[in-house]
C-alpha cells in the first residue's frame, strides 16, 4: 500500500455484514432513542410549522369582529316622517371579513425561503443521524477493546501470579535471593492495577454506550473482524461525499434561503395588491337602513423608507456568508475524507504489527518462564517479558477495534449511513 490508488482493505468482504449485528443494534436504537437525534428532528418540526406559517400569509383569510358599545345618549337625525337612528344607547356591531391576497411578493419571499429553511432543517437531521452513528460506533468499539483490555490483563494477573507463586518456591528452595520474591510481588500488583483500571474503563464506555443509545450496557461483544478488500481510491470516496453529505446540502439550502430572502427585503418597494369582501351588522341602522350589509373591494399598499437600505445590505452580507459556509464545508468534507483515508491505511499497516508483536512477546514469555523455571533468567527478564506480553496483548486489540473503527469513519466521511450496507 505505497500510493493512494492501490486497494485499500476497508469493508467487510460481500457475504460478511456491513457491521456487527449487536452494533448494528446498536446504531438503529440510537437512531430511535438518542435525545440528540429528537432535538433535530424537533428543529425539523419547526422549520416545517414555519413554513405552513409562511403559506398561510398566501391563503385567504377569514376574520371576526364584533363591537358592544354603552353610549350615554342615543342620537339619531328627526325629519318630517322619517327618524334615523345614528347610534343608540346599546350598540352591536359585527363584521366578518374575507381577504383574498392578489400579490404579495414579500409573502412570497418568506414562503420560498421557509422552504429552503425546511430543506436546511432535513439535511441537518441526517447530518445528525450520522454523527451520533459514529459516536454510538466509538463507544461500541471503545467497549470491545476494554473487554479485551480486561481479558488481556486478566491473563497478564494469572501469569504473575504463578511467577510470585514460583519465586515464592525458588526463594525456599534457596536459589533466588528475596529480592526475586518482592520483584514478583511488584508485578502482580502491577497487574492488579492494570485490571482494575482497564475494568473501570470499560465500565465508562459501556455507560457512554448506553447514553447514547438508551439501551441497557452491554454484556460480552464479538471482537471486529478484518475488513475485506475493495478498489476505491481516495477520489471516489471524495466524489460520493460531495454528492451526499449531508452538511454540504445543509449550506446549500441555507444560501437559497438567504437568496430567497433578497427578494423579502426588496419587497415594500413593490406595492401588494389584496381583494377584501366584508359583511356587516348593525343594530344602529344609520342611513343604511339596513342591519346586514356587504362591502367589497380592492386594497394596494406601498411603502419605502431608508430601513430598505440596511435590510439589502443585510442580506447580502448573509448571501456571502452562505458562500463562503458552503465553501468551508466541502473544504471540510475533504479533509476528513482525506485523513479518515490515511487512518484506515495506517491502522491496517498497525493491525499487522501487532500481530507480529504480540506473537514475538508470547513466545519471548514462554521462553523466559522457561529459563526462569530452569534457574538461567533472572526475575527482572521475567518481569519484564509479562509486562512486553501484556502491552503487546493489549495493542492487538486495541488495533483490531481501532481498524475496524477507522473504517466506519471514512464510510461516515464519504456521506454513508454506517447501515447503509446492512438495508437501513
Amino acid at each position: 500500500m505505497s500510493a493512494p490508488l492501490l486497494l485499500l482493505l476497508i469493508f467487510a468482504a460481500a457475504n460478511d455484514p456491513a457491521v456487527p449485528e449487536p452494533l448494528e443494534r446498536y446504531l438503529e436504537a440510537a437512531r430511535r432513542n438518542n435525545l440528540t437525534v429528537e432535538v433535530a428532528r424537533a428543529q425539523l418540526s419547526q422549520a416545517s410549522a414555519q413554513r405552513d406559517q409562511a403559506l398561510g400569509g398566501l391563503l385567504p383569510g377569514l376574520s371576526l369582529e364584533a363591537l358592544y358599545t354603552r353610549n350615554q345618549y342615543e342620537s339619531s337625525v328627526q325629519s318630517p316622517g322619517l327618524r334615523i337612528v345614528i347610534g343608540l344607547k346599546d350598540s352591536l356591531i359585527a363584521r366578518a371579513t374575507l381577504t383574498v391576497p392578489l400579490f404579495d411578493l414579500p409573502s412570497y419571499s418568506r414562503y420560498w425561503a421557509s422552504g429552503h429553511a425546511l430543506e436546511a432543517a432535513e439535511e441537518a437531521v441526517d447530518a445528525t443521524l450520522l454523527d451520533v452513528e459514529l459516536a454510538v460506533a466509538e463507544a461500541y468499539y471503545l467497549v470491545v477493546a476494554n473487554q479485551g483490555l480486561v481479558a488481556a490483563a486478566r491473563r497478564a494477573m494469572e501469569v504473575a501470579q504463578e511467577s510470585e507463586r514460583l519465586a515464592g518456591v525458588r526463594f525456599e528452595a534457596g536459589t533466588v535471593t528475596m529480592l526475586a520474591v518482592d520483584t514478583a510481588r511488584v508485578d502482580r500488583a502491577r497487574a492488579e492495577q492494570n485490571l482494575i483500571a482497564a475494568r473501570r474503563s470499560l465500565a465508562v464506555a459501556s455507560r457512554t454506550l448506553a447514553t447514547l443509545t438508551r439501551l441497557p450496557e452491554p454484556g460480552d461483544l464479538p471482537e471486529p473482524v478484518a475488513p475485506g478488500a475493495t478498489e476505491l481510491t481516495e477520489e471516489a470516496f471524495v466524489e460520493r461525499a460531495l454528492e451526499g453529505r449531508a452538511e454540504i446540502a445543509q449550506q446549500r439550502a441555507l444560501l437559497r434561503q438567504a437568496t430567497s430572502s433578497r427578494s423579502e427585503a426588496w419587497g415594500p418597494v413593490v406595492p401588494t395588491l389584496s381583494a377584501f369582501a366584508r359583511e356587516n351588522y348593525s343594530n344602529a341602522t344609520g342611513f343604511v337602513g339596513n342591519e346586514l350589509y356587504w362591502e367589497a373591494g380592492l386594497r394596494l399598499d406601498w411603502r419605502a423608507d431608508l430601513s430598505l437600505i440596511g435590510a439589502v445590505r443585510q442580506v447580502n452580507a448573509q448571501i456571502r456568508e452562505g458562500e463562503a459556509r458552503l465553501q468551508q464545508a466541502i473544504d471540510e468534507v475533504r479533509d476528513q475524507v482525506h485523513t479518515a483515508w490515511l487512518d484506515v491505511r495506517a491502522n491496517r499497516s498497525r493491525l499487522e504489527v501487532a500481530r507480529v508483536e504480540e506473537g514475538s512477546a508470547r513466545d519471548a514469555l514462554e521462553i523466559a518462564r522457561a529459563r526462569y523455571e530452569a534457574g538461567t533468567a533472572t526475575s527482572f527478564e521475567l518481569s519484564q517479558a509479562q509486562s512486553d506480553a501484556f502491552s503487546a496483548d493489549a495493542n492487538l486489540v486495541q488495533a483490531r477495534a481501532d481498524l475496524a473503527y477507522s473504517v466506519l469513519v471514512l464510510r461516515k466521511a464519504s456521506g454513508q449511513s454506517l447501515l447503509a450496507q446492512a438495508g437501513k
